[in-house]
């Protein structure tokens, strides 16, 4: 995967050995081929574990112990939504969306994993048309990454807070990969917004990505 190499570098993850990634699967299938293809390739030096919702609870807690625990040379997590509650490893750097997640709440609280530290983090959401016609996949969702003029912070805000938001208002923020490639001129980081309506940002410094599957390098 171009993206997990090219995160991998750019986290010095090779330095940072407390660093971790999750990497989120609708299907449990999906999280054993994803597993099963990380421990057997060569482009980072790490090992990955999985956590799905039919495992033990034995073999949960022992994957669970070998993903947290700081010493470990495990440090990627394959995962359905079953390990996105109650995880708060603070130095979550990365996560990754293979497929849209079911819901906006899923979404939330497993994208919510990284930077809980504080340090610059990001959680990428990939997604193909499959996403776009599945029964499984919430109509909120699906506005989300599609329509791809919108900023994303709108969403996530509405879920959270139950009101509107978005990167130009949150001045401190990371922009989201939407904002970020508008045209100069109305870059989010660019606009001088007035102080009365700008709002604090979230503390942890998480950039919010979403793009086509189809359109990554591979």
């Amino acid at each position: 995967m171009h993206l997990l190499s090219e995160c991998w570098r750019k986290y010095k993850f090779d330095e940072n050995l407390q660093e971790r990634i999750v990497i989120f699967c609708r299907k449990k299938e999906t999280v054993q081929e994803m597993n099963a293809f990380l421990n057997g390739s060569s482009f980072i030096t790490t090992m990955s574990t999985l956590y799905t919702g039919d495992l033990t609870e034995e073999e949960r807690s022992t994957n669970m112990q070998a993903f947290s625990n700081e010493e470990s040379e495990t440090r990627i997590m394959v995962a359905t939504k079953a390990f996105g509650m109650g995880m708060d490893y603070a130095s979550i750097r990365l996560v990754i969306h293979l497929h849209s997640p079911e819901t906006m709440l899923d979404y939330v609280q497993e994208s919510g994993r990284a930077g809980r530290d504080g340090k610059k983090s990001e959680a990428v959401l990939l997604f193909d048309q499959s996403d776009l016609k599945s029964k499984f996949v919430s109509e909120e969702m699906k506005r989300m990454i599609q329509d791809d003029s919108a900023c994303l912070r709108t969403p996530v805000s509405l879920e959270m807070d139950g009101e509107y938001s978005c990167c130009l208002i949150l001045p401190k923020a990371e922009p989201c990969s939407r904002c970020s490639t508008l045209m100069p001129a109305d870059n989010c980081q660019n606009k001088t917004v007035p102080a009365e309506t700008q709002k604090d940002a979230n503390p942890r410094s998480v950039g919010i990505e979403c793009y086509e599957a189809s359109r990554m390098t591979s």
